[in-house]
């Protein structure tokens, strides 16, 4: 039996006099690719903060690893959904990959080691090309792309992902949801989408987030079963040229994502 990586128990955050989440209970094991989805303001990408220990719970309790989620930060991979960064500054792309490193620099700056390393891993993202590029003269999806390397420079054991398909087209999309599958062999993936029909394609558990959490096995469900999962926290699923997802918004409205790469 695969051991828990990330745990969850009764875990409830407020931001403020707002509660997010509540009565969290969730257990993710070794080698498990989670798809979490949800409307917006469920407290998906709260989630995620609690899990690295930028936030900590009002209540419950959070383990990664069986420990705090800050003491075993150097074993966990974090992607944004966006980076924030000065454009103006002259930053090359495998300089931003070698970011990643900074906790295991004992002093200096980067040595040749370290820049093989980024390089390999931007030729696992199908970017090696791309390495002493300005990061600001890449598209939104080759930025992320570029993320994930930064976050896998350092093998990390489970890597977290906020929507790393935002600035993406659907074929993009897709191929970077199957290249985490791929990954996955290796380490356990947990990963925010808004776009259920091409998550749970690859994904092997499914969460459905809003304010609280239920998990569901995705062996052997059907895309009709999956929509009948999410139907309490989604109105519809739009199949058109991006696939988007249509959320309920605040006044009985659908709101929909989209981008392309």
């Amino acid at each position: 039996m695969t051991r828990p990586v990330l745990e969850f128990e009764n875990v409830a955050f407020s931001y403020g006099p707002t509660p997010v989440l509540r009565d969290v209970d969730l257990s993710v094991c070794e080698g498990d690719y989670l798809a979490i989805v949800g409307p917006n303001g469920g407290g998906k990408s709260t989630l995620l903060k609690l899990a690295l220990g930028i936030a900590r719970p009002d209540s419950g309790t959070v383990r990664v690893f069986g420990q705090p989620p800050r003491g075993v930060v150097p074993r966990v991979g974090y992607v944004p959904q966006h980076l924030s960064f000065d454009a103006r500054y002259p930053i090359t792309v495998d300089h931003v990959v070698m970011m990643g490193m900074l906790d295991r620099l004992r002093a200096g700056p980067f040595g040749r080691a370290a820049r093989i390393r980024a390089r390999e891993m931007l030729e696992r993202v199908g970017l090696g090309h791309a390495a002493g590029r300005l990061f600001r003269e890449l598209s939104g999806g080759e930025r992320q792309r570029v993320l994930l390397a930064r976050a896998l420079v350092c093998d990390p054991a489970m890597l977290l992902l906020d929507e790393p398909t935002a600035n993406m087209d659907r074929e993009h999309e897709s191929r970077m949801y199957a290249m985490l599958g791929d990954l996955c062999a290796g380490m356990t993936i947990c990963v925010v989408s808004h776009n259920v029909n091409i998550v749970t394609r690859h994904a092997s558990k499914l969460a459905c987030v809003n304010r609280s959490c239920s998990l569901h096995p995705l062996e052997g469900v059907g895309d009709g079963h999956i929509h009948e999962i999410v139907g309490s926290a989604f109105l519809r699923i739009h199949h058109d040229s991006e696939c988007d997802v249509f959320e309920p918004h605040a006044h009985g409205h659908a709101h929909t994502h989209g981008g392309g790469e």
